[in-house]
């Protein structure tokens, strides 16, 4: 019996920049899960963390993104307490298409704006990664 206490996993905070609108961010509720969050799963053999979010991001949500380059952000976790969770989220800006989820991994999806999110979190670790994309957003704008 092999016991694995690390995990790792990567996933991307989904903005969308509605013309004349908010911009929205991409949440996902995981079948397994009772709370939102970004698209995110765990990095198989021989990926980069890079190549893992965009990966997870399409077999989840449908949606084929770029990576944002200049952001990486780390939450660092432990579920029930035992296993050492890592994920590593990126931004990625939705291009075309529509949101088609894997119904076998995920449950629901919604589009948010910031404080719509931030009220859906239950989790300090997204709100904060939240906040930090809110950052780089600012930083970004032409």
């Amino acid at each position: 019996k092999l016991l694995c206490l690390y995990e790792k996993s990567c996933g991307a905070v989904i903005f969308w920049r509605q013309k004349g609108g908010p911009t929205l961010f991409l949440l996902v509720k995981n079948r397994n899960g009772r709370h939102w969050g970004f698209p995110k799963g765990h990095v198989e053999a021989g990926e980069s963390e890079e190549q893992t979010a965009v990966r997870e991001v399409c077999e989840e949500t449908g949606l084929r993104v770029e990576i944002c380059k200049g952001f990486r952000e780390v939450s660092i976790y432990r579920p029930f307490g035992r296993i050492r969770k890592q994920v590593v989220f990126f931004m990625a800006e939705k291009q075309e298409g529509n949101v088609t989820i894997q119904h076998a991994e995920i449950d629901r999806f919604q589009w948010a704006t910031a404080s719509q999110a931030q009220n859906l979190f239950r989790y300090e670790n997204d709100k904060r990664v939240l906040r930090a994309a809110l950052h780089w957003l600012e930083e970004t704008a032409d």
